[in-house]
């Protein structure tokens, strides 16, 4: 029997989490959000968490193979979170839009590496910060929603403020990921 990945094990544990916090976050129940909130904040930490175990590993893997089941991942994890965000009013919709088109289109490039037979492209600082970004955030924005303590986070003015982070953050991270691989970019799209 081969061995349990853990890494592995920590990013399917990522869908379960993120499933959760969109079952559960338009609840009217302050314990129903506040579930949610803790799912969201679990999911995200798996996010941060899993690339590392997949480096601490004794045995190396197949290095594409948790690539692509983490990249798969977090494109389920920010579109259903940022989904879920705009449908509580927690975020509006062109928070939702940039977080899709910022992933569609480095999704887009993985793919096009994948089926020419090219190396994954690697993920610059920028994209990390974006992730890194989206993990603090996004809880933020939601915690508002909760209520008790955590209802000062419902002030506009900083909701407006993180809104229009996420969004800068995702331009500038896929603005310069294709800038950093413009070689293979071109080599991608001639190929």
């Amino acid at each position: 029997m081969a061995p349990v990945d853990l890494a592995n094990c920590v990013t399917l544990s990522r869908y379960f989490l993120v499933l959760i916090f969109a079952a559960t976050c338009a609840s009217r129940m302050v314990p129903f959000r506040i579930v949610a909130l803790t799912a969201l904040i679990a999911a995200f930490t798996t996010d941060l968490v899993d690339g590392q175990l997949a480096r601490r590993r004794e045995v190396p893997r197949p290095p594409l193979e948790g690539t692509v089941f983490d990249t798969t991942a977090d494109s389920f994890t920010f579109v259903l979170v940022f989904g879920s965000l705009v449908h509580v009013n927690a975020a509006v919709p062109s928070v939702f839009v940039a977080v899709l088109l910022g992933r569609a289109l480095l999704d887009l490039m993985r793919v096009f590496s994948l089926v020419r037979c090219l190396p994954f492209p690697t993920p610059t600082r920028l994209t990390k910060l974006k992730g890194v970004s989206y993990s603090f955030l996004a809880p933020v924005l939601y915690s508002g929603n909760v209520g008790g303590i955590l209802t000062p986070l419902t002030n506009s003015a900083l909701r407006a403020a993180i809104q229009i982070a996420l969004v800068a953050v995702t331009l500038v991270a896929v603005i310069h990921f294709f800038g950093r691989h413009r070689k293979y970019v071109a080599l991608l799209l001639v190929n």
